[in-house]
């Protein structure tokens, strides 16, 4: 098999691996999809994982593109660059979002490290990450 072949790629594996970093996910009325953000630093780390999930249907095809927004959190409130997209939203993605995500007692998300996460674990999982992440 050929290094960083995207067909080798399970997307589980890759989904997995997004709620272990950055990556969200968010219930809907009919499935889960999956929502990929960084910042212009990792512009390109972005990219090569929406061709990886575009390239198998998962979400559109377009080239995700900067953009520029305010974060009243982050930045101090300074305009920031950021690069995003959504994957489709699929029911057979519902079993991922049950495994993280729990809600608080107002019904607000949040994430769980759930208690088998080692059946979940592997290279891919834990290894896809952008260059500039410090782990």
């Amino acid at each position: 098999m050929k290094e960083n072949n995207k067909s080798n790629f399970n997307i589980t594996d890759l989904l997995i691996g997004s709620i272990l970093g950055s990556g969200s996910a968010e219930k809907r009325i009919k499935g889960t999809r999956f929502q990929f953000h960084q910042n212009e630093n990792n512009k390109d780390y972005l990219i090569f994982i929406h061709s990886i999930i575009s390239d198998k249907g998962f979400c559109s095809s377009k080239i995700p593109e900067l953009k520029e927004r305010i974060n009243k959190f982050k930045n101090n409130g300074e305009p920031i660059k950021e690069i995003s997209f959504n994957t489709y939203t699929y029911e057979d993605f519902n079993w991922i979002y049950e495994k993280f995500y729990k809600l608080d007692e107002n019904n607000k998300k949040f994430k769980i490290i759930p208690t088998d996460i080692e059946s979940y674990l592997n290279p891919l999982t834990l290894g896809l990450r952008p260059r500039s992440w410090r782990i």
